[in-house]
């Protein structure tokens, strides 16, 4: 992330980007995510008690979503938080650290905001459920606009109707999109709006076992990981356009 950091400030020194990377190591059935910025990243078991609950793979560093980072830009010499002003002079949208101007102030670039972007990532491995998942990765664009849980069921209900081996099936991509016009639908296109979706098949072994060391090999999976709670779910979502209400 430093290197990639670097190279973006020497390319163009006025441009940024967040960055989310999620590396699958098959042999170790692990996911481990590595981010800057709001472009999140869930994980969608195939099968849960929990319902449409996700699992967070990823960590916001949205000012108005993370104190931690809130407190670190107020702590900035020469740094103010404050909301921008629309038409009419009045405060309007995300707080955001002035000069610059970043609501998201992790990331990779944007050399003109100087110590207010951080390029460190946010990291956190999770073992990959026994009965297969996917994992998801959106800008904000879509969540702003999206609940982590409606996505988590466009996932789910594409996974019940995949059909073949995970190499040939088709509703990836299809599910991507869903996403994504999902998204539009509901806010129209406000940012940058884009998701892709990562097949994580289950194990071979799980398909063979029985209905009772099935249902304990999911209950101990589900015992280990952390799935989101409602608070952050239904938390107000924010963008260009202000705080849109969701019902």
């Amino acid at each position: 992330f430093g290197e990639l950091h670097e190279r973006c400030l020497k390319a163009n020194p006025l441009s940024g980007s967040t960055v989310t990377v999620c590396l699958v190591n098959a042999t170790r059935r692990e996911v481990t995510c590595a981010n800057v910025g709001d472009t999140f990243a869930i994980l969608v078991p195939n099968m849960s008690e929990f319902g449409d609950k996700p699992v967070t793979l990823s960590t916001s560093h949205r000012m108005m979503d993370n104190p931690e980072e809130m407190e670190r830009v107020k702590g900035l010499a020469g740094v103010e938080v404050k909301q921008g002003t629309n038409a009419l002079g009045k405060p309007f949208g995300d707080l955001r650290a002035w000069p610059g101007g970043l609501a998201v102030v992790r990331g990779v670039g944007d050399g003109d905001c100087g110590a207010v972007v951080s390029c460190v990532p946010s990291c956190k491995t999770v073992q990959l459920p026994p009965m297969g998942c996917s994992v998801v990765l959106a800008s904000d664009g879509v969540w702003d606009s999206l609940r982590y849980s409606a996505a988590a069921s466009i996932i789910r209900k594409a996974c019940l109707k995949k059909k073949g081996t995970p190499a040939t099936w088709p509703g990836v991509l299809a599910t991507a999109k869903e996403v994504v016009g999902a998204a539009i639908s509901k806010a129209g296109l406000m940012d940058d709006t884009t998701a892709t979706v990562l097949y994580c098949p289950s194990m071979p072994e799980f398909e063979e076992m029985d209905m009772d060391s099935s249902k304990h090999a999911k209950d101990l999976w589900e015992g280990s990981v952390e799935f989101m709670d409602d608070e952050t779910d239904k938390a107000p979502k924010y963008g260009a356009g202000g705080i849109i209400n969701e019902s």
